[in-house]
């Protein structure tokens, strides 16, 4: 794209300027400039989108001792990419649900867009930024993948996607630790007051030679954002004879272990987010040798194990 960049002079004889594109470059290939003192030049952005954000300096090569003490050397501008997100960007839905989505810039402000579905179901604007999506009827599917997609008015390039789910919607979870990435698609969940602990989370691959659990977060069904206080555990066999266990305990605080759980999504039947932590990864004999504490992370899309039908069910 073309971007103008202006830029005026003041409290200096000396007008010149120096103009340095970052990573962009000058539509007239110029870099300095000696007069006038107001000047706007076209600043021609990279393509690469690795390449952003960039700075632009605008920099005066007038003589600091012969300028206004107010007078200021150099100044920047800050090139970055325009973007356009819907939230929520996923949902897991029955057949006649209706569901709120809303479309943001960059900056957390809500855009004037047109809504359209990628595949069944309506959505009909409700204001600015805003819609209301109704999830249709399966007409004999098991489930059905729609994307509602919101577009910039101002900027048609400019779009934002979020993925529905209707009927039976998959779970899934991936761990990343110093071992590796392991990862399964069953992953349920079941809140008190059956269970000793507010939340128990399974996850396992197919043939249940990888995955583990996590319990104790103080939660329940409807709530979202970050948990972390003690009690919460966190463990996963990530091989036939490695584990990896983590848990908070602030009478311990020298102890580097630790589980943080990110509630993204949370309407009972499903719960989407992410756990972080540190933990030990164990052989039988304890501590593996060269293992030790690793770092992980865990991402998840988990099914209230009440109602398997909307997920997967290992076998």
């Amino acid at each position: 794209d073309d971007v103008s960049i202006s830029a005026l002079v003041e409290f200096a004889d000396d007008t010149r300027l120096s103009w340095n594109p970052g990573l962009g470059s000058w539509a007239n290939g110029v870099s300095e400039t000696d007069s006038p003192t107001s000047v706007t030049k076209t600043l021609k952005t990279p393509s690469n989108p690795d390449d952003y954000p960039f700075d632009v300096v605008i920099s005066s090569l007038a003589d600091r001792k012969l300028s206004s003490p107010s007078a200021m050397i150099e100044d920047k501008v800050t090139i970055k990419t325009a973007s356009l997100r819907i939230e929520p960007d996923y949902r897991c839905m029955d057949p006649g649900d209706v569901e709120g989505f809303q479309a943001f810039d960059d900056e957390d402000q809500l855009v004037d867009v047109t809504w359209s579905v990628e595949g069944q179901g309506g959505i009909q604007s409700t204001g600015l930024g805003s819609a209301s999506y109704t999830a249709p009827a399966l007409g004999g599917a098991a489930s059905l993948k729609v994307f509602v997609v919101a577009t910039s008015k101002e900027t048609p390039s400019l779009q934002g996607r979020a993925e529905v789910d209707v009927g039976a919607c998959t779970c899934e979870w991936e761990v990343a630790t110093n071992v590796g990435i392991n990862s399964g698609d069953y992953s349920s969940h079941q809140f008190g007051p059956l269970l000793q602990v507010p939340l128990a989370l399974d996850f396992f691959n197919d043939s249940f030679t990888e995955g583990g659990s996590v319990f104790g977060f103080n939660f329940s069904a409807g709530q979202t954002g970050t948990f972390e206080t003690d009690g919460l555990g966190f463990q996963i066999q990530l091989t036939s004879s490695l584990s990896c266990t983590g848990f908070n305990d602030s009478s311990d605080p020298d102890n580097p272990v630790s589980v943080r759980l990110d509630i993204i999504e949370n309407n009972g039947k499903v719960v989407r987010g992410e756990i972080f932590g540190t933990c030990g990864i164990q052989d039988s004999n304890n501590i593996a040798s060269g293992g030790g504490l690793s770092p992980y992370i865990m991402t998840f899309r988990s099914n209230n194990r009440t109602s398997f039908e909307r997920c997967y069910v290992a076998p």
